[in-house]
């Protein structure tokens, strides 16, 4: 693509009547827990590893699908230490137990 054409499509990019650009969809991580709730509720705990942005690894919790919260890690070694004590902070009280796994 020549620069002429690149400037002509950023100016396409600014009007008001531009076409969308596609929405990203996140790449799932490792999921390394399930726990479900008497309601049906499910919780996931899924480690992402964004160092080859920089970024540490991200620990990653949804309800349901949905994105709940992260806490972002500097290494692995950490980012599964704080999964692993979320997930016995959720057990501890009782509501929370462990499900089967997607894989299983």
């Amino acid at each position: 693509m020549s620069d002429e054409d690149k400037r002509a499509e950023h100016q396409r990019a600014l009007l008001h009547n531009a076409p969308k650009a596609a929405p990203r969809h996140p790449i799932p991580g490792e999921e390394v827990w399930r726990l479900r709730d008497n309601d049906g509720r499910v919780q996931t705990c899924e480690l992402r590893d964004n160092t080859r942005m920089g970024a540490g690894w991200d620990v990653f919790v949804l309800m349901n699908g949905e994105p709940l919260f992260s806490r972002l890690c500097g290494d692995e070694r950490l980012a599964r230490s704080y999964a692993q004590a979320m997930k016995q902070d959720n057990m501890r009280g009782g509501e929370w137990v462990e499900a089967e796994t997607k894989d299983s």
